[in-house]
C-alpha cells in the first residue's frame, strides 16, 4: 500500500503543478498530502475513520469543483 501511495502523490504532484484554477489545485495538494501520510504510514487503525472522512470531504470539493469549471462558472 505505501508503494502505491507513493506513486499517487507523484501523480497529484504532477497534477497540482499542471492546474491553473486556485482552489482546484488548493484542493489536489490537500489530498496529495494525505496521500504522503499513508505512504509515510502515519495513518493508523485509530486515526482511520476521521482520516476516511477527511478525504471523503477533499474528494467532494475536487468533485464540485470540477464540475463548475466544466460548466464555466
Amino acid at each position: 500500500h505505501r508503494a502505491d501511495a507513493r506513486s499517487r502523490a507523484a501523480e497529484l504532484d504532477d497534477l497540482v503543478a499542471r492546474t491553473t484554477d486556485p482552489v482546484l489545485r488548493e484542493n489536489l495538494a490537500d489530498v496529495r498530502d494525505s496521500v504522503r501520510r499513508v505512504a509515510a504510514d502515519e495513518v493508523t487503525l485509530d486515526s482511520s475513520g476521521e482520516w476516511i472522512a477527511a478525504q471523503l470531504d477533499r474528494y467532494q470539493q475536487v468533485t464540485t469543483r470540477c464540475s463548475q469549471l466544466g460548466h464555466g462558472r
